[in-house]
């Protein structure tokens, strides 16, 4: 995508009045509504609803704010762009990608597509898998520290392994606890409860099969 097209992209993205030269430039077809609606519904078919402390403590970790402000303002809108519509795509296509999005989805869709797709290494593409692979247990089976520290691991898998390095895993967990207190998912005795527990990670983590 030209320079010119990815800034018309962002004007059209954010709903502005088209410059001059821009006035018959539309949207990349994945960008349109109807496209970007379809790619979620092909994300979300045939799964159960997600655990709403799990998707809290996403939240908490990654833009406590999200609630607060538009959908296409939030870095979680700009995180989906990472994989759709091109995960090549440059920096200004992305987000012209993250403004789309947002400006199509609610905060709740946008949240979940986040949840079930973003990286958290060990090769899972989504909390579920990441539930499987890190605890060997079922997303449903998980307490606010296992969220916590599953919310961690987008940012940077590696960093926050919890075999390479347990004690920035767990320093990372209970930072994302705190978090989770700021938005009120957790109160502080429940945060506290949750950071006296150990990790409780598998001794080897599993992977996740593509």
């Amino acid at each position: 995508m030209s320079g010119f097209v990815q800034c018309t992209v962002l004007v059209l993205a954010l709903g502005l009045p088209p410059g001059p030269g821009t006035a018959q430039t539309e949207l990349p077809a994945a960008l349109q509504p109807d496209a970007i609606r379809a790619a979620y519904a092909a994300a979300v078919e045939d799964t159960d609803p997600l655990p709403p402390l799990a998707l809290a403590a996403l939240v908490a970790a990654e833009d406590r704010d999200f609630f607060d402000r538009p959908p296409a303002a939030s870095t979680i809108s700009l995180a989906i762009a990472a994989w759709y519509p091109d995960p090549s795509a440059d920096r200004l296509s992305r987000m012209a990608a993250g403004i789309a999005i947002g400006t199509t989805l609610n905060w709740e869709e946008i949240l979940d597509w986040y949840a079930r797709r973003v990286f958290f290494g060990q090769g899972c593409f989504g909390i579920e898998g990441a539930a499987r692979a890190y605890f060997g247990r079922e997303i449903g089976e998980l307490g606010p520290g296992d969220f916590a520290f599953l919310a961690a691991l987008p940012k940077a898998p590696a960093r926050f392994h919890p075999v390479r390095d347990l004690a920035r895993a767990t320093g990372r967990r209970d930072f994302v606890l705190g978090e989770m207190v700021k938005t009120g998912a957790l109160d502080a005795e429940e945060a506290e409860a949750a950071r006296a527990q150990p990790l409780g990670t598998l001794a080897v983590p599993g992977t996740c099969a593509r």
